[in-house]
């Protein structure tokens, strides 16, 4: 079997987030208010993706050129099912073998919290490049720590 390293190299950016996602919601699952698929869990990961999904779409803008947004989101629309879905599935399990809460108010919670998140980071991520390309990341992480400190 020949192991081609061109392909590895390309796919491996999309494997280390993917894993490193894996280990946060494995470590989130630990933790004692995040253990099940509920508000906390859908809270924690919406703040998570909401980094990743600007971050990866950033990117994605500066590798392959300022493109319209909906074309740049439906050249990454797997990986992107991908990083939305990996928590869920990592919840649900959690949620089904140690816990007795039910499992539909989780899902809803994750629907309402994460997803949209991990829109609002890409789409934010897009208009932070849209700003400027070479701050892009500075401009995403400052719109951020902003976000971050509006009173609830």
């Amino acid at each position: 079997m020949k192991i081609y390293p061109g392909k590895f190299k390309a796919y491996f950016p999309a494997l280390l987030v993917l894993s490193a996602l894996m280990i946060l919601n494995l470590i989130i699952v630990n933790l004692p208010l995040s253990n099940t698929l509920g508000y906390e869990f859908a809270a924690v990961n919406g703040i998570i993706l909401f980094l990743t999904g600007g971050l990866l779409t950033i990117s994605s803008v500066k590798r392959t050129g300022f493109l319209p947004y909906i074309f740049l989101f439906r050249s990454n629309i797997w990986f992107s099912t991908l990083i939305v879905i990996i928590p869920l599935i990592i919840g649900s399990i959690a949620t089904i073998f140690f816990s007795r809460c039910p499992i539909t108010d989780g899902i809803l919670f994750y629907l309402v919290i994460t997803v949209p998140s991990f829109i609002f980071g890409s789409i934010t991520g897009y208009f932070s490049s849209a700003l400027s390309i070479k701050w892009s990341v500075i401009i995403y992480l400052l719109f951020f720590l902003l976000l971050c400190f509006i009173p609830i």
